[in-house]
């Protein structure tokens, strides 16, 4: 099994998804918890709840 990223104009993340934060040089991990207009509300692995902005996060896919 491996993982494949894909970045997403936008409009496709929904509730539920993986993303990682596109600047985080550890790869932090989140779950989106809401979507706003031009955000996402992202629950982070590391504890933290943040909104966010779409362009600095990709979503990560389970390879195809």
């Amino acid at each position: 099994r491996y993982y494949s990223l894909a970045v997403f104009g936008g409009n496709q993340m929904k509730v539920g998804d993986l993303v990682r934060h596109r600047l985080s040089e550890s790869g932090m991990l989140g779950v989106v918890v809401k979507v706003g207009a031009s955000k996402l509300l992202v629950a982070w692995n590391g504890g933290r709840t943040s909104w966010t902005v779409l362009s600095m996060v990709e979503a990560v896919n389970e390879g195809r």
